[in-house]
Parts: C-alpha cells; sequence; structure tokens
C-alpha cells in the first residue's frame, strides 16, 4: 500500500500542477489581452484627436484639442482668432500640426526693430517646429535643401522634443548644431 499511496500523491500533484498551471495561463492570458484591448482602445480614440499648446499673439492663448490633421489656422480660430499685434506672416498658417506641438504665433515688429541693421535682423530665433523652409533658411549654414530634410524629418517623426533631435537630421552634426542652437527655440 505504501507505493500505491505515493503513487497516488504523486498524481495528485501532477494533477494540481497541470490545474494551477492551466488556471494561470488563463488569466495571464486574459490579463494580457485586458491590457492591450486598454491600450488600443485610447490611442484607437486619441489618433481621431491632438493636443496642442498655442502661445504668442492669440485671444485665447492655452492648451487645445483639434481634430487630427488640422491645420495652424485652425489652431488659431480656436484660439479666438490673431491678435491686433499678430504677424501673420511670421508663421505658416497652412501647416498641418502634429500631437504635443508647441505653436507660438509671432508679435510684429515694431518700426524701430525693423530699422535695425541686417545684421541683429539674421539674429531672429527661428521655432524648429513651426517655421517654414524660409524660416529655417535663415540660421547659418541651412539652405533650402537642408531646410527640406528638417521638415521633412518633422513631417515623419513628429515635433522636435529636443534641439538635440536636430542632430538625427542627414547633415546636421556636432559643429553645425552648437552653430545654430541659440538662434533655435522649440
Amino acid at each position: 500500500m505504501p507505493m500505491f499511496k505515493k503513487q497516488l500523491i504523486i498524481l495528485l500533484l501532477i494533477t494540481a500542477a497541470a490545474t494551477v498551471s492551466i488556471f494561470y495561463t488563463h488569466y495571464h492570458t486574459s490579463s494580457v489581452s485586458l491590457e492591450n484591448k486598454t491600450c488600443i482602445t485610447p490611442s484607437g480614440e486619441q489618433n481621431n484627436t491632438i493636443v496642442v499648446y498655442v502661445t504668442g499673439a492669440v485671444n485665447k492663448p492655452g492648451v487645445i484639442t483639434l481634430p487630427a490633421g488640422a491645420r495652424i489656422v485652425d489652431a488659431v480660430k480656436q484660439c479666438g482668432g490673431l491678435s491686433e499685434t499678430a504677424d501673420p506672416q511670421g508663421i505658416n498658417l497652412a501647416q498641418k500640426i502634429q500631437d504635443e506641438m508647441q505653436i507660438k504665433v509671432p508679435v510684429k515688429t515694431s518700426i524701430e526693430t525693423n530699422s535695425v541693421n541686417s545684421s541683429d535682423k539674421n539674429q531672429e530665433k527661428v521655432n524648429i517646429n513651426t517655421a517654414d523652409a524660409t524660416q529655417l533658411s535663415k540660421l547659418p549654414g541651412i539652405g533650402p535643401a537642408m531646410a527640406s530634410r528638417i521638415i521633412q524629418y518633422r513631417q515623419k517623426n513628429g515635433a522636435f522634443k529636443t534641439i538635440e533631435q536636430l542632430k538625427n537630421v542627414h547633415g546636421i552634426g556636432t559643429a553645425k548644431l552648437t552653430k545654430i542652437k541659440d538662434r533655435i527655440l522649440l
């Protein structure tokens, strides 16, 4: 009998282990499925909207929610339109915006500022997340081709989160970044 009891105990242990394993696998798979569904559902909903921060010369600056594919002009409208001091030529209102982007609407420069010599005017800061090719070309060492690559990188990968990310653009290394980093904004 003792041998029979040992075999019975071993059989019960194996059955218990198999049962625990089945329940654990089922529970773990269900948990993972729920986690994945939780992750997918909100981002699926969020793919239809984007959130941006609008500052500068608008009537009601702040964080706003827009439909995906919206343009800067849509963000400006939602912020109450351009203020009287806004310089609409300083920003590309037709540019598509991306989630987490900051949009700064520039202020008109005064007559005194316009009379400053051209070397001071070239020292204006450029927002690399909103600037068009012409504005980017004002940066030292950035020509039309490099400006185009910056815009393409931005469209493909989203807004720059740090200035250092510019080094990911083909043709911008440490030396070029050092030359322009004091002249760019995010």
